[in-house]
């Protein structure tokens, strides 16, 4: 892979492309552990500061609620902290002082807190007040120095490096340590109270004096680490990063998931944070237990916390599942609630089972909590930041209030003795706090679950992937004979808003779909079948003298939607073996007759399918009467009725005044602006009217209508087909600044420019980007990327992504074999061409009539003439028919070969057959 990388650079280069950027480069271990330890001194006194805090200032005089106040006050500064903070470093990075001013404000503050009240000494004032004052000041201080690191350190990753391999790396490494600092932290703890007794308030100071200094000594020298080893990261702007367009706050607020995932968010934090808050309370007031157990306990629970949250990466997640899992730990902290406010003394060593089950329900409801952020978020990447960071302020905010109330009434509650027995249990707030608490929210939260309807952004992107295979599948032109054009579909959606069934399926494919339906829906479509065919036979009478509506009239047949349908499609069908513009009067008179008649109105489809009838035969000025007449009799105009006039009228060089004519129409007022002008330039885009389209915008923007996501894909597009690059490029930026997110099909643009500019390293870095954005690649972008490439001649860069592209799971497709196959034959490598169609095969992908035409393509280009007919005869035995493009290829590569005689024959056979039978004469051009 490596030399696969090295080639791809060489290859930009000679292409003149850009220099390799060395941020898309993997980067070493040592980088990787220089950053993984730039957290720990955050991660152990954070782990020290909920575990510890409450009972260290109750244990030297503060009231319960004094305590409480201290804790509170650092959770408001530490909400309000991080917003401020990420908004400051967004807009100025400079990351690595912003990580060490913070890391110095918590060493500071953090000793000051645990160390003892510094202004009592200097002032000789031993007032619960001053006290409380100084903790809770400290207490603020901490927690804005913790956010500034946290920011900071977080926001480092994605400066980095742009490899999203490296990323994870750092990620991970950076948790690692994080598990270090928590097992470390209570390693000190059990060492500390094992040594040190708390007999006295001088001797818990002690204990607690010896934990912090011990801590931030620790911490502080891996921040040097991280300092001398990490370089600053240049923050980075560019074509891709500009799709992260901002998701305005309103759009949040008026989701109901929003709400959802906020509650399931913030009660999963209060179950952790409570608990955490008073596990040592409990498990020293009111179990009695060793000194030990203070940090042996909080051990175990991270543990199994830690074992649960690797297994559960291993965990394919959808919707559903995440609910389970979700339920599942809420379940258990209920049990385990139970539990805890029925412990007695005397089996007070339960707690250690108990522990366990609390690490795994933690982690069960962590990991899917978070998850749930990831499918709000879903294809909005541009809201993320808000979504955490309202979420995150939410979390501080409530558990900082949530301890406040609970210590409130640790000040006034007295326990509740349920008997006489000395081991009995003690109902206090610190039970209540630990078991009763998380209990509820755990309830609260699988409840909140239960009601919500989650798909996994991989789920969400199936039905808009199949929409856009359809299309793509349908509108590629692989083996046109124009191997060497520039040519290809980006796969934009049609945006054809009717409904109902097409307006070309007749009623016999409606059968074969419809067979399980009653006697009465088949007796009806037969009826339907029926009339229609004599309808037809009389319309084919139709010539001077003969009276269309009095033999229509005779026939008695009962008119439906159906009928009329089948008889316009048949007419369409006729064209071409017929005068045309006697087609087109005799449909107008059927059409006209149809509507006469009582108990039946037109559809929408139907005035479709006459203009396509008037398209066909040139017939322009009776399409656009037609949707004059339409608009009078109150039918609404869609997208595909102007996709019809533009694309026959574009065809006829008459796209513009079309296009003015519409837009001066009644139907153009009968429609929404902004889609009527999505509509005008994707009919554009079809019939390839470029600079039309750049008018087209301009006419939008003076009526003061802003772009959407279709409009920037039909201008990028267009931008990229005139040249117009730096256009192209500003266009990312407008999108950004609209706050309009990048889709599938803009995903799919840029991936097919970066292949045919070949630059395979920036289009990597795309796909690692939409991996990060929630954008799993579908066989739809690693297609028009290898397309792009293999135009572009670089067929190893091809082999590469196909290669990725199994490698991520995306199954290939018969169109990306195609791709691939006509790639090989273009560049005369035939036997990795004939490779690639055995693998097609034996991956139980069947070749279609482009694939085969490829093949024979190739073959004839190599001279192995026998193999081409064979495969020929093989595409009909597999119900493969030829098109014409096959038999034409054929006939033309035997002639040029001197094989008149096997080119005669491969003639006879088509015509006997069936095939094509009128358009033998062409093919007679290439005789010599």
């Amino acid at each position: 892979m490596k030399l696969l990388l090295a080639n791809f650079e060489a290859v930009e280069k000679m292409a003149g492309g850009s220099e390799e950027d060395p941020f898309t480069k993997p980067i070493g271990r040592l980088s990787v552990f220089f950053y993984g330890v730039g957290h720990m001194l955050n991660d152990i006194t954070a782990s020290c500061w909920f575990t510890y805090l409450l009972l260290f200032l109750t244990q030297i005089g503060l009231s319960p609620r004094d305590a409480a106040i201290v804790m509170l006050s650092g959770q408001v500064a530490d909400g309000f902290a991080t917003i401020f903070t990420g908004e400051l470093i967004d807009r100025f990075g400079h990351f690595k002082i912003w990580h060490a001013a913070g890391s110095i404000l918590v060493a500071v503050s953090f000793s000051s807190v645990f160390g003892g009240c510094l202004p009592c000494s200097i002032l000789h004032n031993d007032s619960l007040t001053l006290e409380t004052f100084s903790y809770s000041m400290f207490a603020a201080i901490f927690n804005i120095g913790w956010a500034a690191t946290q920011v900071s350190h977080m926001a480092m990753v994605n400066c980095i490096s742009l490899n999203s391999t490296s990323r994870v790396a750092l990620t991970s490494c950076r948790n690692a340590f994080t598990m270090v600092a928590n097992l470390g932290l209570y390693a000190i703890a059990l060492v500390v109270f094992g040594v040190i007794k708390a007999g006295s308030k001088e001797n818990t100071e002690t204990q607690y004096r010896w934990i912090a200094y011990s801590s931030i000594t620790i911490g502080c020298c891996f921040v040097i680490i991280f300092l001398m080893g990490t370089k600053e990261p240049r923050m980075r702007i560019d074509l891709r990063e500009t799709s992260r367009a901002r998701t305005p706050w309103a759009y949040w607020f008026r989701k109901l998931l929003y709400y959802q995932v906020a509650m399931v968010y913030l009660l999963t934090r209060l179950v952790l944070n409570v608990s955490q808050a008073y596990l040592a309370f409990f498990v020293i007031d009111d179990l009695q237990m060793d000194q030990s157990a203070k940090a042996l306990v909080p051990a175990i629970i991270y543990i199994c916390s830690f074992v649960v949250s690797v297994l559960l990466q291993e965990i394919p997640w959808n919707g559903n599942r995440l609910k389970a899992y979700y339920s599942a730990g809420g379940i258990i902290w209920m049990f385990c609630g139970a539990a805890i406010l029925l412990l007695p003394r005397d089996i007070s060593s339960f707690m250690y089972a108990i522990s366990v089950f609390i690490g795994i329900a933690n982690a069960l409801m962590m990991v899917t909590a978070i998850s749930m952020q990831s499918v709000l978020v879903g294809a909005e990447v541009g809201g993320c930041a808000f979504v955490c960071g309202s979420l995150s302020f939410l979390d501080k905010m409530s558990c900082g209030l949530a301890l406040y109330v609970l210590q409130s009434h640790q000040s006034t509650s007295p326990r509740i003795q349920l008997n006489n027995n000395q081991q009995s249990v003690y109902l206090s707030v610190t039970r209540y706090g630990l078991g009763l608490v998380p209990a509820l929210c755990s309830f609260v939260g699988v409840a909140v679950t239960f009601f919500m309807e989650l798909e996994a952004p991989g789920s969400l992107l199936k039905p808009l992937l199949r929409k856009a295979y359809r299309f793509l599948f349908s509108s590629r032109r692989f083996c046109n004979g124009n191997f060497g054009g520039d040519e290809t579909d980006v796969g934009f959606p049609d945006i054809d808003l009717d409904c109902g069934f097409d307006e070309e399926t007749s009623i016999s494919e409606h059968e074969s779909i419809d067979r399980e339906e009653t006697s009465v829906r088949s007796k009806f479509l037969e009826s339907a079948k029926l009339g229609a065919s004599r309808v037809l036979e009389t319309l084919q009478q139709d010539d001077s003298g003969f009276n269309t509506k009095s033999a229509l009239d005779e026939l008695n047949v009962r008119v439906s939607g159906l009928l009329v349908r089948e008889v316009l499609v048949g007419i369409l069908r006729n064209l071409g073996c017929d005068n045309n513009t006697r087609c087109a009067k005799v449909a107008y008179r059927f059409f006209v007759w149809s509507k006469e008649q009582e108990c039946f109105r037109h559809t929408v489809n139907s005035y479709h399918l006459l203009m396509k009838i008037f398209a066909e035969c040139g017939e322009y000025k009776a399409m656009w009467r037609l949707v004059d007449e339409m608009v009078q009799d109150g039918y609404p105009t869609t997208a595909r009725t102007f996709n019809l006039l533009i694309c026959s009228c574009g065809e006829a060089g008459l796209a513009k005044q079309a296009v003015v004519q519409f837009m001066k129409s009644k139907a153009f007022n009968y429609r929404p602006f902004k889609h009527s002008y999505n509509a005008i330039l994707n009919s554009l885009l079809g019939v390839k009217q470029y600079t039309l389209i750049e008018w087209v915008y301009e006419q939008m923007l003076e009526d003061g209508f802003s772009p959407d996501v279709l409009t920037y894909n039909v201008l990028m597009w267009t931008n990229y087909r005139l040249g117009k690059m730096d256009r192209f490029d500003r266009l990312f930026d407008e999108m950004a600044r609209d706050g309009v997110s990048p889709d599938l099909y803009t995903y799919n643009i840029l991936l097919h420019i970066l292949g045919k500019g070949n630059k395979p390293l920036a289009a990597l870095t795309t796909l690692n980007h939409m991996k990060e954005v929630g954008i799993d690649p579908s066989v739809i972008h690693f297609t028009s990327l290898i397309d792009g490439l293999s135009r572009a001649g670089n067929l190893e860069a091809c082999k590469y992504f196909l290669d990725e592209m199994v490698r991520v799971g995306c199954r290939p497709d018969v169109v990306c074999y195609t791709v691939m196959i006509t790639g090989y034959v273009v560049s005369g490598e035939l036997e990795k061409a004939k490779e690639m169609f055995r693998e097609m095969t034996i991956q139980g992908q069947l070749p279609n009539v482009f694939t085969y035409n490829s093949m024979i393509r190739g073959l004839c280009m190599a001279g192995e003439f026998r193999e081409a007919c064979w495969l020929l005869k093989e595409m009909e035995s597999r119900g493969c028919n030829p098109n014409f493009v096959v038999y034409s290829t054929l006939v033309s590569y035997l002639r040029k070969a001197g094989k008149l005689s096997e080119a005669r024959k491969v003639i006879r056979d088509m015509v006997k057959k069936g095939h094509y039978v009128h358009l033998v004469p062409k093919m007679m051009k290439y005789r010599r």
